[in-house]
This record gives structure tokens, sequence and C-alpha cells, in this order.
């Protein structure tokens, strides 16, 4: 038999010939029939709310700076917000998310190398 041939190895996720290791999970690679990522993006709907009545409070409130804090807050929560990528596997003809960061080279260098450990498989 053949040496297992590693092709990631960091933060805590493995991937060799014939595994998949992360967060302590571990998923045997002849399981596997794709991989793909999925990208969500935030929900802007509370910072959205907040500038707007930011925005509504310089017409109304007799207080300006008041108007300025929203505002402030709105933006910088904006600014806050990332999307998430995750990696997906198709497991015997089921979708399965295992791992999901804010980190998108990480995920595509674990997607580049569950690739190449399954086509090294043959």
């Amino acid at each position: 038999m053949a040496e297992e041939q590693v092709f990631l190895n960091e933060k805590n996720i493995l991937v060799t010939t014939t595994r998949f290791v992360v967060k302590e999970k571990t998923y045997p690679l002849s399981s596997v029939d794709s991989v793909s990522k999925r990208i969500k993006s935030p929900d802007l709907t509370t910072p959205i709310v907040i500038g707007a009545i930011g925005i509504a409070a310089f017409w109304f409130a007799a207080k300006w700076w008041y108007a300025l804090i929203l505002i402030a807050i709105a933006a910088v929560w904006w600014v806050l917000l990332r999307k998430k990528y995750t990696v997906e596997l198709l497991l015997h003809s089921e979708m399965q998310d295992v791992f999901t960061s804010y980190d998108k080279k990480l995920v595509e260098r674990v997607i580049a190398a569950l690739n190449e450990a399954i086509i090294s498989r043959g």
C-alpha cells in the first residue's frame, strides 16, 4: 500500500489521500463525491435601519448629535460585517457543510487540497 500523502496540514485541518480531518471530525475521501464553496453574505438590514433612523433624526430631532451617533454606529457596523466561506462536501448524495471561515484564502486552500487528494486517488 502506498504511503499516505499530505496535501494540507494547517490550523487543525488535515487533507491526505485518504481522509479529511477538520475540528476532530474525520471524513473518508472515498465517500466524497464532490467539493464546493458556498459564500454567505452578511445581513445588512440592521445597519441600514440604524442609518435610516439616523438620517431621519437629522430632519425631526432637535439634537443633531443623536443623528451623528446613529449614523456612525451604522457605518462602523457595516464596515465590520464580513462574508463567511463554507466548504461543502457531497457525501453519499447529501451536501454537508464541513468547514466555515471568514478567511477566503484558507477555504480556497482547503478546497484545492481536497480536489488534489480526490484526483490523486484515481
